[in-house]
Parts: structure tokens; sequence; C-alpha cells
């Protein structure tokens, strides 16, 4: 509940259904189903940047996603 109005529980459902519905290997690592834009796009993005450089330090970036992943080719 976000200030006094309760979440519609249909956010959720919706994006599920757009998620598998991605082709194999194009599926995101995490997604935001909530319309209060409380940051959660930020705190993922900065998380995935931080597991890219550490994959990137320990040399094993090949094994965390698909190659076609844009992030992967810095």
């Amino acid at each position: 509940m976000v200030g006094g109005v309760s979440a519609d529980p249909q956010i959720v459902a919706d994006e599920i259904v757009r998620v598998i519905g991605l082709p194999a290997g194009r599926r995101p690592r995490r997604c935001v189903a909530d319309g209060s834009d409380y940051g959660a796009e930020i705190v993922n993005g900065a998380a995935e940047e931080l597991r890219l450089r550490l994959a990137r330090r320990m040399g094993v970036v090949g094994l965390l996603q698909p190659a076609w992943h844009p992030a992967l080719s810095g």
C-alpha cells in the first residue's frame, strides 16, 4: 500500500506474462512490476554493473549471459 492506495496485482501478472513471452536467452535477470517509481530500476542497474565488473575481474564474463548482451561488449 502506497499513500493509502493498494497496488494492483494485475501489474505483476502482466509483467510475468511479458517476461515468459520473451524468447529464450532474452529474459531479463531482474524486472520491476510496480507503478510506485521507488527507484528499483536504478538499484537493479547498479547491481548489474557491479556484477559485470566483478565477472570481468575474475575473467568469467562468458559464464554470465549470452554474448548478445550489450553490457558484455565493453
